[in-house]
């Protein structure tokens, strides 16, 4: 989804797929174990390239060029750390890559959860009879394109998680509910795959509101929340499972031992304190903030300074205060990597330094 054009995403899987392998231009130590593994394995299981999953799905190409969502960033942070492999070892590089994967991954979630949640929302209000069918443009800025600020770093995460994970089982009852009685009233809806059938879809909200609400739409829904109430506050089931995939992929890895508690870096999740209890916010590990700082220079040019990289990560959805950088757990971070030069001027601020 984040790439231009099929094309485009066939290419990128074959450059993860050339990176994944061992090959000549690898460290020692990867081909001594690759060497190792390959004598000992059962030869029934070759490593080669799995067919790429392109589905029917996908935002038509034009539309792509009008949309902001986190897949987009994604793809080229991938192509910049594939790009990377060669300056550092096999190890350092699947830190790196591991911590864009779980950015990545876990964003993309968040963002479909609030793009059902917006689209119930509209359509509830439409069968309230309370607006009209957006136009195109709006569905495809207010309601498909990502926010800036699904997460703000250094605030607390565990409740908005959770929150866009009831948010999106309750669109999605109502969204399937009023999809179904469409179809009891052969009323044919196109497959929701794009802006225009979006909007084709709360057209057919507006012209035949009172026929749906008739088919008791209220008290199926309300019937059906009820029932479900459990899985849609996270407790059991879907949402329990949304809720732990984000949490579980962002969160830095607990250990026993005090000799490894500094071996997860790639964390964009943190626990507050050490209380088993303690609230997970929004911190960026080293490594994934290596990661972040190598991508925004790649799409560079010239120098670029935090305000870049404060972009760069809003493009996931995660909100970074310009102003908080300087003093927070990020710009100490920052510093300690090598990666900023404080400028001279006070205009211009701190300067990124390529990390390899």
């Amino acid at each position: 989804m984040g790439c231009d054009s099929r094309d485009a995403a066939e290419g990128l899987w074959q450059r993860l797929f050339d990176a994944l392998s061992i090959s000549e231009s690898d460290d020692l130590w990867a081909r001594w174990l690759n060497d190792e593994f390959h004598r000992r394995k059962d030869n029934t299981n070759q490593w080669k390239k799995a067919p790429l999953q392109l589905h029917d799905i996908d935002f038509p190409d034009a539309e792509k060029l009008k949309l902001r969502y986190p897949a987009q960033q994604f793809v080229r942070d991938l192509d910049a750390v594939i790009a990377a492999k060669g300056r550092m070892t096999r190890r350092q590089w699947i830190s790196i890559l591991e911590a864009v994967l779980r950015l990545g991954s876990a964003m993309h979630v968040i963002w479909l959860c609030s793009v059902n949640g917006k689209l119930w929302a509209r359509a509830k209000d439409i069968l309230n009879g309370g607006s009209a069918a957006p136009t195109i443009e709006e569905i495809s800025e207010s309601y498909i394109s990502g926010e800036r600020r699904y997460l703000a770093y250094g605030n607390a995460a565990t409740a908005f998680v959770k929150q866009y994970a009831s948010d999106y089982l309750v669109a999605r009852i109502g969204l399937n509910l009023v999809l179904w009685i469409l179809e009891d009233l052969k009323i044919e809806v196109p497959t929701l795959r794009s802006c225009v059938d979006i909007r084709v879809f709360f057209e057919l909200l507006v012209k035949h509101r009172e026929r749906i609400v008739n088919e008791k739409l209220w008290a199926r829904y309300s019937n059906l929340t009820e029932s479900e109430a459990k899985t849609i506050s996270c407790r059991k089931g879907v949402g329990s499972n949304i809720e732990e995939f984000i949490n579980h992929t962002l969160r830095k890895r607990e250990t026993a031992a005090d000799n490894l508690r500094g071996y997860d870096q790639g964390y964009i999740l943190k626990k507050r304190g050490q209380a088993e209890s303690g609230a997970l916010t929004v911190s960026l590990g080293p490594v994934a903030v290596l990661a972040l700082v190598h991508s925004c220079l790649k799409e560079a040019a010239g120098p670029r300074s935090v305000r870049k990289l404060c972009d760069h990560i809003a493009a996931y959805g995660i909100d970074v205060d310009l102003d908080d950088v300087a003093n927070s757990e990020l710009g100490k971070n920052l510093r300690m990597l090598g990666l900023v030069l404080d400028s001279p001027d006070a205009e211009s601020g701190m300067l990124l330094v390529p990390p390899f």
